[in-house]
């Protein structure tokens, strides 16, 4: 059980980091800071010439002839020892890593609750301009259901496959990119269509997977607002989020999001 005194501690910890424009980074940082130091330790005891020749046999083997391999063969055995270095780190820290996650879910609630956007979500709930939220995991929409959101508020969407997507009514072709520009602006057109609400808050994104991404593309996330007016364009945003640590990746992408939310609504 927590204590008073531990309580009181994280409660001063949640408002000191809520009047940061970004804490995400330098909450994780020192997790960061020991993979690196771990790979570096790991790249200098193992036998790196026979690991760089095992990686160059694996892009033979896997590159199709005519196509540019994403990676050099060193790039290559530099990213497989780096991702077993954060399975290792991630499976020694993970109750810190989500605890973490689930301080900074804090901070981005009590932000919404003490910056003003809360009063005007509902105010304009209360004028029938209600907001839909799609996105592939939750981490904003935890903290737009607080007491009263019903009235703004109309539905939050996780589809979280190209199924999901396609049940919902979105034009999804089996060559479009899951991730892009165009997937987000779909997503957010189509929330709107469906649910006549005024405004949209949409993401589409691909974080850290545990595999190497053949493609060598980063962990990324499009974020795209809608107005439902003639005159208003799809404002979307592209951000390449350079982390291994899912937990960081989703606390990165809900402060973007805030950031979005925000200036949907207009709020400094």
């Amino acid at each position: 059980m927590l204590d008073r005194h531990t309580t009181q501690a994280l409660g001063e910890f949640i408002r000191e980091r809520a009047t940061q424009d970004s804490c995400a980074a330098s909450m994780f940082q020192e997790h960061e800071l020991a993979v690196q130091e771990r790979f570096q330790t790991a790249r200098r005891t193992v036998q790196w010439s026979e690991r760089i020749h095992d990686a160059e046999v694996l892009l033979a083997e896997s590159t199709k002839p005519g196509r540019t391999p994403a990676y050099t063969p060193e790039g290559l055995a530099e990213e497989i020892l780096r991702k077993q270095v954060v399975e290792t780190h991630h499976a020694e820290h993970v109750a810190e890593l989500q605890g973490l996650a689930a301080v900074h879910d804090a901070v981005i609630r009590y932000k919404v609750q003490n910056s003003g956007l809360a009063d005007i979500l509902k105010q304009e709930g209360a004028r029938g301009n209600k907001l839909v939220v799609v996105e592939l995991s939750a981490r904003i929409s935890p903290a737009l259901t607080f007491a009263g959101s019903s009235n703004y508020l109309t539905a939050v969407l996780i589809p979280y496959g190209r199924e999901a997507r396609i049940a919902l009514g979105e034009n999804f072709a089996e060559s479009s990119q899951f991730v892009s520009q165009s997937t987000a602006i779909a997503s957010a057109e189509n929330a709107s269509r469906r649910f006549q609400t005024r405004r949209v808050l949409a993401e589409t994104s691909a974080a850290p997977r545990p595999e190497i991404v053949k493609s060598g593309r980063k962990p990324e996330v499009y974020v795209c607002t809608l107005v439902n007016d003639v005159a208003q364009t799809p404002d979307v945003s592209h951000h390449v989020i350079d982390t291994l640590f899912r937990e960081k990746f989703d606390c990165v992408v809900r402060e973007i999001m805030y950031s979005s939310l925000k200036k949907l609504y207009g709020v400094a």
